[in-house]
């Protein structure tokens, strides 16, 4: 018995090994291929807890289109198993999991990410799904470096269940916001949000099947910006170059993206002056 488990840890080993050694090669490749010379690439690690479709969407815009996208996904970190973490190891990418009985990460389980080897050579966080708390002191060291997607238009239904929340509530619309990370729930500074209509016919089901295809698109061009220095958190305030999300995100927009029916709003994107988060881009979309 004991022969064996020795020879299911090695091999758990030996994989983790081969994950790290081709994503180091992963990122090596893609930075020569930027422009055709080396280009720094912004290190991401990714959090997750489950079926991984906004890290699908995150790896698939760098590696489709690396000089739209300068970001590479160097870590994958989950809370239990799931299947991002098997399409994490599929794609050679190096992977952390935590205690999953731990669901807030307390003090030593912060003080374990942060000295962990995984996040050395990490420039930013991407929360995609994570369903725990950050502390604040895992958060005062990485200030401005952690990003979330959430569905919904915050700061309205922060938490769980937002669909099922926001057609019981009666609202017109919905949609997804990308967000700095504080130690609030869902009350960081937004980065940009996209709304859509919610039909008259929408369940929570389709309503978050429409919303989630509005977050690949949103949380790809957001981490693009942070990666090329177009907005970032400086001193608790958002600093942000005028980016038009409208065009960005119309451009990636399929039919078989977006309903025919839908008819979205106004795409924002945001800075701040000061305390005050004001808009700085606003423009509306025909039928997708």
């Amino acid at each position: 018995m004991k022969v064996l488990l020795e020879t299911v840890i090695a091999r758990r080993n030996r994989t983790t090994m081969r994950a790290r050694t081709q994503a180091i090669e992963n990122t090596q490749a893609r930075a020569t291929r930027v422009h055709g010379k080396a280009t720094t690439l912004l290190r991401v690690a990714v959090f997750v807890s489950g079926r991984g479709s906004n890290l699908k969407a995150l790896l698939q815009a760098a590696q489709q289109s690396p000089e739209d996208y300068p970001y590479d996904i160097v870590a994958v970190c989950s809370d239990q198993h799931c299947p991002a973490i098997d399409f994490a190891r599929q794609n050679g990418i190096a992977t952390h999991s935590l205690d999953p009985e731990d669901r807030i990460i307390n003090k030593s389980s912060s003080r374990k990410i942060a000295e962990d080897s995984f996040l050395r050579n990490v420039d930013t966080i991407a929360l995609a799904g994570f369903m725990r708390i950050l502390r604040p002191d895992f958060l005062a060291d990485w200030t401005g470096k952690v990003v979330n997607i959430h569905p919904s238009l915050l700061p309205k239904f922060p938490g769980l269940n937002t669909h099922a929340r926001a057609i019981k509530a009666g609202e017109n619309s919905h949609g997804c916001t990308v967000h700095f990370v504080d130690a609030g729930v869902d009350t960081g500074l937004v980065i940009a949000q996209t709304p859509l209509k919610i039909a008259k016919d929408d369940t929570h089901r389709s309503l978050a099947t429409r919303v989630l295809h509005l977050e690949h698109l949103l949380y790809c061009f957001c981490l693009a910006a942070v990666a090329k220095s177009k907005i970032k958190l400086k001193h608790q305030k958002l600093e942000a170059q005028l980016i038009d999300i409208h065009r960005q995100l119309n451009r990636s927009a399929s039919p078989q993206a977006l309903r025919t029916r839908d008819r979205l709003l106004p795409l924002t994107g945001y800075r701040a002056r000061g305390r005050k988060t004001v808009r700085i881009s606003s423009h509306r979309a025909g039928r997708a």
